[in-house]
C-alpha cells in the first residue's frame, strides 16, 4: 500500500517496510480474524480475511511507531503538556485498545525487537516522522476507511473561516468549553488552541470579561487518529502551555457525556451512508465491497436509531452528528461544521432540517463553488448555528447566505465577499422537506409563499398526485450492454432477438424534444432483460406515452415520447400521467419546461449538489401544478403540439411559441 506513496519522504516508508518485514518474517504477529474484526476499525467492510489481515498489520505497525515516538518523546514538553499528553494517551487511549495493547506489550517482552525498533527509529527520524505523520497516514489508510472516519484533513483556511465567524470570545463565563464530535487528528482544536492565543490580546483590548480557562475535548472513533492528534501536541511547541484538552476514544454517536454541554461544538464530521449489515454469502460478499454504503451491526444501528435524523430511508452519518453537535450544546451555544451541501435540498437531510429549524437559529450558511476535498467529489458549505430554546427567536432570523469559491476563501478575502444576501429563516417552514433554499431573496420570495399558500389552499397540485414517476434502466452510458446499429448489423442473431431495444440517455433530450440520433448518443439498442428488475427496471414503465426528463441536470428539461417507445439509462426520469388524473400529457410537458416551474425549482432544490445535480423523484412529486379543467388546458396543449410540429430547426418560431406557453402557464399559476 505505501509503496504508492508520493509526498511521503523516502526514508519514512523505508523504516516502515523494515518493521514490516522484520516482524512477518519473525512470525511476530500471529492474530486470529475474529479479533481482527472485532475491532472498530476493521469490522464493517468486506475485503477478504487476508486482505484485511494485510491492512491491520500496516495499521498495527502505525501504531507501535506512534506508540514508540509518544512514550520516548514526553520529556521534551513542559510538564503542562507532558501531563496532557500522558494523561489522554495511558488513560483515555490505551486503556480502551485492548488487541493493540496486548500484541504490544508482547511483542515488548522480546528484547530482539525492542532493540530493532530503538535501531530503526533513532536520531532525527523523529522530527521527519512528525514532517510526514498527516501525509503517511492519509494515504496509508483503505478508502473506506478514510471515508468512514473522515480522514480528509481539513484545510486551515476553511477552519480559519469558522473561527472567525463564531463569537469565540462572547462568553459570559470565565471558561469556554469547545468540543469537536469527529476531532480525528486534531486539525480543528489545535488550530482552534492556535487561533484563541494569537487573538487573546486583541479581546483583552476590548472585552472587560477575561475567560479564565479553555478546556477542550475531541472524541474519535480511530485510536491511530488520536496519536497522531497527540504527536501533533508535540509537534507544534513544546513550551507551550496547552488549555485543558480531553480526548475520549469512542463513538461520539453512542458515547455519554456525563451531562457536559458546550459553549462551541466545531468540526468536519465524516460523510457517508450507513445501514444495517445484511447476512453475508460468498458471492455477496464482492457486491458488498462495491457497495456506496457502510454496514454496521444491528445492536450499533439501535443505538444510532435514538437520532431523530436516522428516521430516513437512506441515514447519512454526518446528520446524525449535527443532531449530536447540537445536543451537546449549551443554550445559545454555537456549532460550525463544514458539511456536504446534500444537507441544504437532500431527501436524507429532511429530518436534521426540521431538527436545526426546531432548536437553532441558523446564522450562516456559506456555499463554496470549487471542491474543498478533490479526493471525494463532494461540493461543501458551511454551516454556522446558534442554539436558542426560544422558538420566536427561529421566526425572527435572518440567515446570512454568502456565496463564495475556494480560491477566494483560500486568499482569505472573506471579509471581502460581495456576493452575500439575507432569508428569513420561517421561509424554510413552509417549503417542501423544510428545504434549505438559500437562492431566494427578498425579490422573488413573494412568488415562492404565493405558490405555497395556493398549494395549502389546494389551489394548486403536487405533480406527485397525478403521474407516476420512475428511473430509467440502471445502467450508464459507458456499458457493455449497450449496442450500436453497427453491432446490429454485424450480428443477425442480436437484429432478430426480441428483446432488442431503442434506448436513450440524456443526450437525446431537449425541451419538448427527442432526439434518437443525437451525435453524443446516436442510434442506440439494448436486450431488455425482463428477470433481472433490479437493473432493468419492469417494462411497463417504458411502453406507451410518456415524458422523458433529464434528471443529470440542474433544472427541468422535458421531452416527450409518443410513438417509440424508447427505453431509458438511469440519466432519466419517466413520467407518465396517472389514468383519469385529468391531466393532458401536453399540457404537462409544457408546464415541466415552463420558464415559471423552473424558476421555481431552481430556487427550492436547484442550490445543491452543484458539482453533480440531480433532479430526484423526491423533487418532482413536490412540483406545484396548476388545478385546472382540461378544457383549461386547451390553449396550452394545442401550443405545445405546434412546438413539436415546428421542428428544432425552427427556433425563432419555437421561442416565441414558448413565450406564449410561458405566459398562459404563469397566468394558471397567479389567478
Amino acid at each position: 500500500m505505501v509503496e504508492n506513496i508520493n509526498r511521503v519522504d523516502s526514508k519514512i516508508i523505508e523504516i516502515f517496510n523494515k518493521i514490516k518485514r522484520y516482524i512477518a518474517d519473525k512470525n511476530y504477529l500471529n492474530i486470529e480474524f475474529d479479533n481482527i474484526s472485532a475491532i472498530e476499525m476493521f469490522n464493517e467492510f468486506y475485503q477478504s480475511d487476508k486482505e484485511i489481515k494485510n491492512y491491520f498489520t500496516s495499521q498495527f505497525i502505525i501504531f507501535l511507531i506512534n506508540d514508540y515516538f509518544l512514550n520516548n518523546n514526553f520529556n521534551k514538553a513542559n510538564t503542562n503538556l507532558r501531563n496532557i499528553i500522558q494523561d489522554n494517551y495511558n488513560s483515555n487511549i490505551l486503556d480502551n485498545l485492548e488487541v493493540f495493547v496486548r500484541l504490544k506489550t508482547s511483542l515488548e517482552k522480546n528484547p530482539e525487537f525492542q532493540n530493532y525498533m530503538k535501531t530503526q527509529l533513532n536520531g532525527d527520524i523523529f522530527d521527519l516522522y512528525l514532517e510526514n505523520i498527516d501525509d503517511f497516514y492519509e494515504q496509508n489508510i483503505l478508502k473506506i476507511n478514510r471515508k468512514k472516519f473522515g480522514l480528509f484533513s481539513t484545510p486551515d483556511y476553511i477552519v480559519n473561516y469558522i473561527l472567525d465567524k463564531i463569537p469565540l470570545f462572547d462568553s459570559k463565563n470565565d471558561s469556554l468549553s469547545i468540543l469537536d464530535n469527529s476531532c480525528g487528528v486534531g486539525t480543528f482544536l489545535i488550530s482552534t488552541k492556535n487561533y484563541l492565543i494569537k487573538n487573546l490580546n486583541r479581546f483583552r483590548n476590548t472585552n472587560s470579561n477575561l475567560i479564565k480557562e479553555f478546556c477542550f475535548y475531541g472524541i474519535d472513533i480511530n485510536p491511530i487518529a488520536l496519536q497522531i492528534f497527540l504527536l501533533h501536541l508535540l509537534k507544534a511547541d513544546y513550551n507551550l502551555k496547552f488549555p485543558k484538552l480531553e480526548l475520549i476514544f469512542a463513538d461520539a454517536l453512542t458515547t455519554n457525556l456525563d451531562d457536559i454541554s458546550f459553549d462551541i461544538v466545531i468540526g468536519n464530521p465524516p460523510y457517508y451512508i450507513i445501514a444495517k449489515k445484511p447476512k453475508i454469502t460468498k458471492n455477496y460478499k464482492n457486491r458488498l465491497k462495491r457497495s456506496h454504503k457502510t454496514y454496521i451491526s444491528d445492536k450499533k444501528m439501535d443505538k444510532y436509531s435514538k437520532y431523530i435524523s436516522s428516521n430516513a430511508k437512506q441515514i447519512n452519518i454526518f446528520n446524525l452528528f449535527i443532531e449530536n453537535g447540537i445536543k451537546n450544546l449549551k443554550n445559545q451555544g454555537y456549532l460550525g461544521f463544514i458539511i456536504p451541501d446534500i444537507l441544504l435540498t437532500g431527501q436524507t437531510s429532511l429530518k436534521i432540517r426540521e431538527y436545526i429549524l426546531k432548536t437553532c437559529c441558523i446564522k450562516q450558511i456559506v456555499r463554496i463553488d470549487g471542491s474543498v476535498f478533490p479526493d471525494i467529489g463532494v461540493s461543501n458549505i458551511i454551516l454556522i448555528l446558534k442554539k436558542e430554546n426560544d422558538a420566536e427567536s427561529h421566526k425572527k432570523n435572518l440567515i446570512e447566505i454568502i456565496d463564495t469559491t475556494v480560491e477566494e476563501l483560500k486568499n482569505e478575502k472573506s471579509t471581502n465577499i460581495k456576493n452575500i444576501h439575507h432569508i428569513q429563516q420561517d421561509i424554510f417552514d413552509i417549503l417542501p422537506n423544510y428545504n434549505f433554499s438559500i437562492d431566494i431573496t427578498e425579490e422573488n420570495m413573494d412568488k415562492i409563499k404565493k405558490i405555497h399558500e395556493k398549494l395549502r389552499k389546494k389551489e394548486l397540485i403536487y405533480l406527485g398526485d397525478i403521474v407516476k414517476i420512475g428511473r430509467g434502466m440502471e445502467i450508464g452510458k459507458s456499458s457493455k450492454k449497450i449496442l450500436s446499429s453497427e453491432d446490429i448489423r454485424n450480428n443477425p442473431s442480436l437484429k432478430n432477438d426480441k428483446n432488442l431495444v431503442k434506448v436513450i440517455s440524456i443526450d437525446n433530450i431537449s425541451p419538448y424534444f427527442l432526439d434518437y440520433f443525437d451525435e453524443n448518443f446516436r442510434n442506440k439498442y439494448i436486450i431488455y432483460r425482463k428477470d433481472n428488475g433490479r437493473i432493468f427496471k419492469s417494462g411497463k414503465l417504458f411502453l406507451g406515452e410518456k415524458l422523458l426528463l433529464k434528471r443529470i441536470s440542474n433544472k427541468l428539461i422535458a421531452a416527450i415520447d409518443i410513438n417509440d417507445s424508447y427505453y431509458c439509462l438511469d440519466s432519466v426520469q419517466v413520467i407518465k400521467p396517472l389514468k383519469n388524473s385529468g391531466y393532458d400529457i401536453y399540457y404537462l410537458l409544457g408546464v415541466l419546461n415552463s420558464k415559471i416551474l423552473n424558476d421555481y425549482y431552481q430556487l427550492v432544490y436547484g442550490n445543491y449538489k452543484r458539482l453533480f445535480s440531480r433532479v430526484n423523484k423526491s423533487y418532482l412529486i413536490k412540483l406545484p401544478i396548476p388545478k385546472i379543467s382540461r378544457i383549461d388546458q386547451k390553449e396550452v396543449i394545442l401550443l405545445v403540439k405546434q412546438v413539436l410540429e415546428a421542428g428544432m430547426e425552427n427556433e425563432v418560431e419555437i421561442e416565441h411559441l414558448k413565450t406564449r406557453i410561458d405566459r398562459i402557464i404563469f397566468s394558471h399559476y397567479f389567478n
